[in-house]
């Protein structure tokens, strides 16, 4: 084990008792239960999770009145999870009909269940493949994606595809954290020790996470152990497992074909502290100072974009 992988180990291992470690945690006390949910059960729940939250996406746009956008519009919601949001988007806002796409066909039963139990009408769940989806051209008036972008296998394709299917005049809301931000090195099932990916290569953090996985005190973690690391889709640099590493200016870059309407990066911590706390506001200044400042920090990238009519 090189001395690299070995101090990520251990930063991981002590993060455990810290406020920064993951869901699993090592300093909690396991917790068993006789009987455990279905797999069916839990997908319901992680449903109404998301169906809970909906207006956290509508938080990310407040010069946009996106429920009352959406009312009577033919609306995609672009890698749905678990389908909750997609349902409420049809039950609470009132969009004439609601689409949606994920590569996993145990999200898309989840989603269909979750409709079904609510006896909502005009929802579409569809199975997708890594680079188009599944719908006609100028099939939708609006798209909807909340931190889905930075998984997908080539932004490029995926924003070509967005354009395909939306109208004239359609407009995309669009989430995610940059690949550079503190803790979108979505490693939360083991540690959300901050920055880990701007020290340390792809390789290095996935060998030392799957020596601690594979370890008989990993098995804490219910996480299978991590596939190699795969290059960027710029194909520049490795990046941690089911990320492509995009940034927020490289995809304002890939929005040539659109109008954009507003883009912003909202600072870490906003949602908690508030925009104007000072620990927010310094943090404001520090992302001023490039554009990789400003994705180390930001929280998410929030953009909304229209296709021309």
């Amino acid at each position: 084990m090189s001395l690299a992988v070995s101090v990520v180990k251990r930063l991981i291992q002590l993060s455990q008792f810290t406020p920064f470690h993951g869901r699993g945690n090592w300093g909690s006390v396991e917790k068993k239960t006789e009987t455990q949910p279905s797999p069916e059960a839990q997908d319901v729940a992680k449903a109404q999770a998301e169906a809970d939250d909906l207006e956290a996406l509508f938080r990310h746009f407040p010069e946009h009145d996106l429920k009352s956008l959406i009312a009577g519009k033919d609306v995609l919601d672009l890698g749905s999870g678990y389908g909750g949001r997609t349902v409420e988007y049809r039950r609470k806002c009132a969009a004439r009909s609601v689409a949606a796409c994920e590569p996993f066909e145990r999200h898309i039963s989840a989603g269909k269940a979750f409709a079904k139990s609510l006896a909502v009408d005009q929802v579409d769940f569809r199975l997708c493949d890594d680079l188009t989806i599944p719908f006609d051209d100028n099939a939708f008036d609006i798209v909807l994606s909340y931190d889905v972008l930075e998984h997908v296998l080539d932004p490029r394709a995926t924003i070509r595809e967005v354009h395909r299917v939306l109208r004239p005049g359609g407009k995309a809301f669009i989430v995610f954290p940059p690949y550079e931000m503190v803790i979108a090195h979505h490693l939360d099932y083991i540690t959300m020790f901050p920055g880990l990916h701007w020290i340390f290569g792809a390789d290095t953090i996935v060998k030392a996470v799957n020596g601690i996985l594979e370890s008989p005190e990993g098995k804490r973690f219910n996480t299978q152990p991590q596939p190699l690391p795969k290059l960027s889709y710029r194909g520049d640099t490795k990046v941690l497992p089911s990320l492509n590493g995009l940034r927020s200016a490289e995809f304002v870059g890939l929005c040539d074909d659109f109008e954009i309407m507003s883009k912003r990066r909202r600072p870490l911590l906003s949602n908690r502290l508030g925009p104007n706390h000072v620990v927010t506001r310094s943090l404001g200044l520090v992302m001023k100072l490039s554009d990789r400042m400003a994705d180390r920090f930001c929280q998410t990238f929030c953009i909304a974009i229209q296709k021309p009519a």
